[in-house]
C-alpha cells in the first residue's frame, strides 16, 4: 500500500507558487494546467482549505458522460496545506486530504 505522503505527491505535485495567495494560484493555473485564467477570487468561508473561483480566458470545452458538449466559463479550485487557511498557526495533517 502506498503511503499517504506518496499519494499526496502524486495528487499535488510540488509548486514554486504560493497557492495560498490569489497571485500564486493564478500563476499556477496559467503555467501548469489547461485552464488559462484571466482572474481569480478567493471564496469566503472554510477553515482548513483555500477555495477560489477562477474565470477562464476562454471557455473550457469538453464532452460530459452523457456525450453532451459542455463549456465552462469558471472553475472552483480548492487547495490544502499543512496549516489551516483561516488560522495560520493551526497545524493540519495533509493525510486528511487523502480521505476526503
Amino acid at each position: 500500500m502506498a503511503s499517504a505522503t506518496s499519494q499526496l505527491e502524486k495528487a499535488l505535485p510540488p509548486s514554486e507558487h504560493d497557492l495560498s495567495t490569489d497571485e500564486g494560484m493564478l500563476a499556477y493555473l496559467n503555467q501548469h494546467t489547461p485552464f488559462s485564467t484571466s482572474s481569480i477570487t478567493r471564496l469566503s468561508g472554510g477553515f482548513a482549505n483555500w477555495t477560489y473561483r477562477a474565470t477562464l480566458e476562454s471557455p473550457y470545452k469538453f464532452v460530459d458522460g452523457a456525450n453532451q458538449s459542455r463549456a465552462l466559463e469558471t472553475i472552483v479550485v480548492k487547495f490544502s496545506s499543512d496549516v489551516a487557511a483561516a488560522f495560520a498557526g493551526v497545524a493540519l495533517d495533509l493525510y486528511r486530504t487523502v480521505c476526503k
